[in-house]
């Protein structure tokens, strides 16, 4: 009976693994654009303070990403005064300046290749806010 537990846990352990290494997400804003432009797919664009919470891990992990995490591209800009480089730093500001006015870390909003908004800013990781939002992204 242990052997069997031990051995549903490794398989468990492993397929979640699996799940969240499918998510490749991008920094370069320009690549990403194109990159929907050509594939007509929305943007999930996570705004990172490189802060983690379990609740963003769980919000990522969920099924809703690994189901069919081939549905979006994935673009992860930080925020202004930690990103690695001016390009990144104007990245942000740019995104920030339309889909993010109150400089909201971390937080989660989709987008189309037009920069239209397609999902609303998911400022708070709590259960109520990410149903909301996985509900308005699974009606796209």
């Amino acid at each position: 009976m242990k052997k069997i537990f031990i051995l549903s846990f490794l398989v468990f352990s492993l397929f979640t693994t699996a799940q969240k290494s499918n998510m490749s997400w991008e920094t370069d804003y320009f690549k990403v654009l194109k990159e929907a432009r050509d594939t007509n797919k929305n943007i999930i664009v996570f705004f990172t303070d490189n802060s983690t919470s379990k609740a963003q891990q769980k919000f990522f992990a969920s099924s809703e990403f690994s189901n069919d995490d081939t549905k979006y591209l994935y673009l992860k800009l930080f925020k202004a005064d930690i990103a690695p480089n001016q390009d990144y730093r104007n990245f942000t500001l740019r995104l920030s300046s339309v889909h993010n006015k109150g400089n909201e870390f971390p937080a989660v909003m989709v987008m189309d290749a037009f920069n239209t908004e397609k999902v609303p800013l998911l400022k708070s990781f709590d259960l109520k806010s990410t149903k909301a939002f996985f509900q308005e992204l699974n009606s796209l």
